[in-house]
Formats: structure tokens, C-alpha cells, sequence
């Protein structure tokens, strides 16, 4: 946005017919990408797998879908981390869209982690979104019995907005088998 100012009104001692001032503000807005969470018990990409709702000592496979949008800059950095907690366990079964890297898990702090690098700029709205998904399961014990359980938390969306250089911090809320 700009502005320009100007007057007729000519102070002795400067030549001209008019006296003007521009000033011109620019204003960066960051992007806002968005992390959305799914969970699937009967996965059509993955076939039934275990008793749902989930029975005492039988173990239920669940498909989590991280699927992320972004309609403004691109997003350097970009990174999905979230905790399995205790009880649940990973099943070595991530995929993605085409090009993308995989979920990754660390066993010694149960962390999932989706290492992107560059969200780009329009994913989701003028290009596909980016979808990464993977299998976690439990085998409820008899005081889980009836319980809803966690089976994935803390799910945080990072990175750096390419074009402000601001860091975006975006986070989801807690998947469980009430879902």
C-alpha cells in the first residue's frame, strides 16, 4: 500500500509549482497450513484388523492419516512430530504421496516424525494436498477394558514460512479409539 501527498502551497525559497511526499508500507502475511488428523480402524487401503470397538487382550490395527494443506508460502523446514503413548504400538507400515518422504519412528522416544522439508506453496488447494499414514495398534488389557485409549498425541505441525522468515507452529489435537 502507498501513499502520496501533495500541496500547491510552495515555501518561498524552493522553485517548483507544488511540493509532494510518497511513502509506501508493505505488509508480509504468513501462510497457515493446516494439519488434519484421521483414524481408521477398517482402513479400505488396509483391510479389517482386529475386533473394533477394541477387546481385552486382542489386538485392533488403526491407520492414522496426517494430511496437510497449505494456501500461502511455501514452508521450509517443515516437519509432523507426535508421541505414541505407552500401550500403543508401531507397526512399521508408512507410505505417502508420490515424491514425499515417509513417517519415520524412533522406538527409544516413541516419536513419529514426518521430516518434509519444503511444504509448497498451494498444497491442498491449487496442487494435491501431502498425506502421510501409518499403522499403530493396542491389545487393551483388563483395566482398559470399556476405556477409550490414546493412540496418538501431541501432533505438531513446524516450520518456517519461506517468505516472512516466520516460524509456524501448528497443532492437533489427540487421536483416540472414541474417534
Amino acid at each position: 500500500a502507498g501513499a502520496n501527498l501533495s500541496t500547491p502551497n510552495v515555501p518561498t525559497g524552493l522553485d517548483g509549482d507544488q511540493v509532494s511526499a510518497e511513502s509506501t508500507i508493505t505488509t508480509k502475511i504468513s501462510t497457515q497450513p493446516t494439519l488434519r488428523q484421521t483414524v481408521y480402524a477398517n482402513d479400505p487401503a488396509f483391510g479389517a484388523s482386529g475386533p473394533t470397538p477394541p477387546q481385552v487382550g486382542q489386538k485392533t490395527m488403526y491407520t492414522i492419516h496426517w494430511i496437510l494443506t497449505n494456501p500461502g508460502n511455501d514452508v521450509s523446514g517443515a516437519t509432523v512430530k507426535a508421541v505414541l503413548p505407552p500401550g500403543v504400538t508401531w507397526e512399521d507400515n508408512a507410505s505417502t504421496g508420490a515424491g514425499q518422504p515417509q513417517p519415520v519412528f524412533d522406538r527409544t522416544r516413541s516419536e513419529i516424525s514426518w521430516p518434509i522439508g519444503t511444504l509448497p506453496q498451494g498444497t491442498g488447494t491449487l496442487s494435491p494436498k501431502y498425506e502421510g499414514t501409518f499403522r499403530v495398534s493396542i491389545t487393551p488389557t483388563a483395566a482398559q477394558r470399556g476405556s477409550t485409549m490414546q493412540l496418538v498425541k501431541g501432533a505438531v505441525f513446524s516450520g518456517t514460512d519461506s517468505f516472512t522468515k516466520q516460524n509456524i507452529l501448528t497443532q492437533s489435537l489427540d487421536i483416540t479409539t472414541g474417534q
